[in-house]
């Protein structure tokens, strides 16, 4: 017996693609035609719309009512409507009327100083701030003493250099590389 080596030859992945898209073309084509000749109805007719453009304008008529007039809500309780102009100077009389007295809001305590800098000290100092986020730049200043009685020179600064006023030398390479050349 003797094979025959028949084979049918197969498209290549263009052909497929182009036929893909003809395919999906001559689709989309017969819906926009069939669309055309159904038509498509407007969902809302022209009366369904004024009915709902004139309960806009009486909610609208309604509200601004409301807002401009002077009426009870409830009698037994004292509640009244009030226009806003005029409850803006009801509010305002009450406050000039009121007696001022202390605030009753209630403040968190101010957080503690950290201690003071001691440059031979082995471990790193702890951030300035309990709540300052990891790595943050803090900066520190000095402690200034001041004397019991009130002078009016100001107390001498400690000589010990913060970290804020010590240049860093690393921003200065690109200097030093300009003045270089």
């Amino acid at each position: 017996m003797s094979q025959s080596s028949h084979t049918v030859p197969r498209p290549s992945g263009v052909v497929s693609i182009l036929w893909a898209l003809l395919t999906i073309a001559l689709f989309v084509v017969l819906a926009a035609v069939s669309i055309d000749k159904t038509g498509i109805k407007d969902v809302v007719s022209e009366e369904h719309a004024q009915k709902r453009i004139d309960l806009r304008a009486k909610v609208d008529g309604d509200d601004a009512q409301r807002l401009n007039t002077l009426a009870w809500v409830d009698k037994s309780k004292g509640i009244v409507q009030l226009p806003l102009s005029r409850a803006k100077e009801v509010a305002i009389e009450e406050l000039k009327a009121r007696k001022q007295a202390a605030s009753t809001v209630a403040l968190d305590p101010v957080l503690p100083l950290p201690p003071p800098f001691d440059p031979k000290a082995s471990e790193p100092q702890p951030p300035a701030l309990p709540s300052s986020p990891q790595g943050a730049d803090t900066v520190r200043f000095s402690a200034v003493t001041v004397d019991s009685a009130a002078s009016p020179v100001p107390a001498q600064q400690s000589t010990t250099p913060s970290p804020a006023s010590v240049p860093d030398p690393s921003l200065n390479k690109g200097a030093d590389a300009l003045n270089a050349k």
